[in-house]
């Protein structure tokens, strides 16, 4: 499940409890609810059956992502900190590979680009990209909130955002597929700004992307519930993996 939940107390909170309702593995936050008048004490909102992962250990900067891992499903998270502390990015990224007790492994990417013109404007783009090709593995999941404008995702747009025709290429260089639905709006002005992709080789497994009603914060942005079919060695029947932007239900 991934949601921009602009920064809102109760929005936040209630992402969470609906990802706990939901049995909802993994929930990504974009644009997360953060006490700021004391970044030391690292206050946000929590649950007891999540693990939380921030971007950094030290909030010298606002974190504007957060990752939660569903405790007791059989599902590792060990975060990833590809980036130096003092990238702009740093606090717009959280890299989490996911693993199986089979070894399979997935890496989730959350992103919180910032729109341009405003603090750290577009950095998150930058940072992502600036990065190997080499340390992208075959199965990788990237979503969040980018604030691009591009006629690929939303031909409805006149206008391009500056750094979104040069995403798309790396999008395409590292065959990573689009698996939210273009040119369906997911923020209040109509907008599509929360965007999900898969590898090829994560596709080829099934995935899915799609809006829920369901699990609606009262955000501006709206949810988008992620469906991923994962069991590529064929050992055991197919295990479903619920992200937090993806769900598909069976009949």
């Amino acid at each position: 499940m991934q949601v921009n939940v602009n920064k809102g107390s109760s929005n936040h909170e209630i992402a969470l409890n609906l990802a706990f309702l939901n049995q909802i593995d993994i929930l990504l936050i974009q644009e997360p609810y953060i006490f700021k008048q004391d970044l030391s004490r690292r206050i946000t909102k929590r649950h007891p059956i999540y693990e939380a992962f921030s971007p950094m250990d030290d909030w010298m900067a606002i974190p504007r992502v957060l990752t939660y891992l569903r405790k007791g499903v059989g599902l590792k998270g060990t975060q990833l900190r590809p980036l130096q502390h003092n990238d702009p990015g740093v606090s717009d990224l959280l890299f989490l590979s996911l693993s199986t007790p089979l070894n399979q492994s997935i890496l989730l990417v959350n992103i919180y680009n910032a729109p341009p013109n405003s603090t750290r404007g577009e950095q998150a783009v930058r940072s992502l990209t600036s990065l190997l090709h080499s340390f992208f593995p075959r199965l990788t999941f990237v979503a969040g909130d980018l604030n691009l404008h591009h006629h690929l995702r939303q031909p409805s747009y006149e206008y391009s955002t500056a750094s979104a025709a040069p995403f798309v290429s790396w999008t395409d260089s590292l065959n990573l597929i689009l698996t939210s639905r273009a040119n369906e709006p997911t923020q209040d002005q109509g907008n599509v700004l929360d965007l999900a992709f898969s590898t090829s080789a994560l596709e080829s497994l099934g995935i899915t992307t799609e809006l829920s009603e369901d699990l609606e914060t009262s955000s501006d942005h709206r949810t988008l519930l992620s469906t991923v079919y994962w069991d590529p060695r064929h050992r055991e029947p197919p295990t479903t993996l619920r992200l937090p932007t993806l769900t598909k239900k069976s009949s």
